[in-house]
């Protein structure tokens, strides 16, 4: 599996969406869908439903029942429309309820839920951990310190999280089916969450819900199978639900991969939102591939902007760290939020990036060790195979890195974008022509 920009926010959201689906279940609202999968109904439906709340809750403020529920429809509508202040407003709310709520591990459950989707790892997996201290047999709290654990790298704890769970529950098969696509058991996670995704399919769950668990499928199916089986699991999602921003992503990164930069442009373009600044960096990557170098320029400024926002850094460490590890000027900075990164999750995917920025600065001895540290544990990618060849490549130890070479390049839609830009540059260096048309 990718482990690149879109799956890390992806792993994230859906433990956020797999908790709320969890916990929401059984509500007689999940019946109240909008007419057929219209997006923009569904979304105005949830809108309404919140502000109703919203104004029930302020009548009565001490209601925790209304209080949780506005928490997990706050979560739900950033998920849909990927607003930032509705994850602001749930962990607001998050922290009210813990001053009224007769369940503590319910609530600091929750709480850990809106800190993970602001990508607060320490802070999620504290609350995580008091859930459990507050009722160690609780489903949602075991739940939710499996998804703070395994977001932070704390591995041994998420799998011993996850051996506590019901295995006969639903938070159980969720998490297992995250578990077994992070340790390479492609096969068995994809069997485990279609099973799931039709049970969502027969159930009364909205039409997001499946969307977001067929999104899932298609990551895993890309690889199992490769682009062609993930894109025939996006298109799927989309006819589920039109317009769903997961399902766009993943398309416009296959199109972004196949050098298909006019229908990557047009995809990105449809989903751009201010919660994830990485999509205006590809905007620019791709608007430079066309030649248009001022709209290029201006998609990287917006992009900037966004990054560099006041408390915006937890958030948008991989960003921020990739694009300034491609620019000699600012190699010191990248290091640095490199370095925070890992101190905040000592995360595979933190590792990898912080390989990188090693590489890029000619620290080979110091790449390798963050290389070794990315690959302890789960199924590497295939960027972290071709970052580690890259580094064995420089060290002068190619027949180490020709393996891995061949493992990274054998499917180039699974490469993340910093390694498709530097393989394309490399190929003008050469002299290698493009594989297909660029502008199709």
């Amino acid at each position: 599996m990718t482990v690149g920009s879109r799956t890390a926010r992806w792993a994230i959201a859906a433990a956020v969406v797999a908790a709320v689906v969890v916990s929401t279940s059984a509500r007689t609202r999940w019946h109240a869908q909008a007419d057929g999968a219209d997006p923009e109904a569904e979304a105005a439906v949830l809108a309404q439903t919140i502000e109703f709340f919203e104004r029930k809750l302020e009548k009565d403020p001490r209601n925790y029942l209304i209080a949780n529920r506005l928490v997990d429809d706050h979560l739900l509508r950033f998920h849909l429309d990927s607003d930032l202040s509705h994850l602001r407003r749930a962990e607001m709310i998050a922290r009210e309820i813990l001053q009224i709520a007769p369940d503590t591990a319910v609530a600091f459950a929750r709480l850990s839920l809106t800190l993970l989707a602001q990508h607060d790892f320490a802070g999620a997996l504290d609350a995580a951990k008091r859930a459990v201290r507050a009722d160690s047999t609780d489903e949602a709290a075991l739940g939710t310190l499996f998804d703070a654990a395994l977001a932070a790298g704390r591995y041994g704890m998420a799998e011993r999280a996850l051996s506590a769970l019901d295995p006969k529950s639903s938070p159980r098969h969720l998490r297992d089916a995250r578990w077994l696509g992070a340790i390479g058991e492609l096969d068995q996670a994809f069997a485990t969450m279609e099973r799931l995704c039709r049970r969502f399919e027969r159930g009364t769950v909205r039409r997001q819900v499946v969307a977001w668990c067929q999104t899932l499928l298609a990551d895993l199916e890309h690889g199992r199978s490769g682009a062609e089986a993930a894109e025939h699991w996006y298109r799927l999602a989309l006819r589920t639900q039109p317009g769903y921003i997961g399902a766009i992503e993943g398309l416009a990164d296959l199109a972004y991969a196949r050098e298909e930069w006019k229908k990557a442009k047009k995809l990105y373009r449809s989903i751009l939102s201010e919660a994830h600044p990485d999509l205006y960096l590809r905007l620019a990557e791709v608007s430079a591939a066309l030649g248009e170098t001022e709209a290029a320029t201006s998609y990287e400024l917006e992009s900037l902007r966004l990054v560099t926002a006041p408390g915006a850094e937890a958030l948008n460490a991989r960003t921020l760290t990739l694009y300034y590890s491609s620019r000699p000027d600012h190699a010191d900075l990248a290091l640095a939020i490199a370095q925070r990164d890992t101190q905040r999750r000592s995360s595979t995917d933190a590792f990898e990036v912080l390989s990188w920025v090693h590489l890029t600065r000619g620290e080979l001895k110091q790449a390798l060790a963050a290389s070794d540290s990315s690959r302890r544990w789960g199924q590497p990618s295939a960027t972290s195979d071709y970052i580690r060849a890259r580094i064995l490549e420089d060290l002068g130890r190619a027949d180490e890195a020709l393996p891995l070479y061949a493992r990274a390049l054998a499917d180039r839609t699974q490469l993340d974008h910093h390694v498709l830009q530097e393989l394309w540059s490399r190929q003008r260096e050469l002299g290698v022509p493009a594989r297909r048309k660029r502008s199709s």
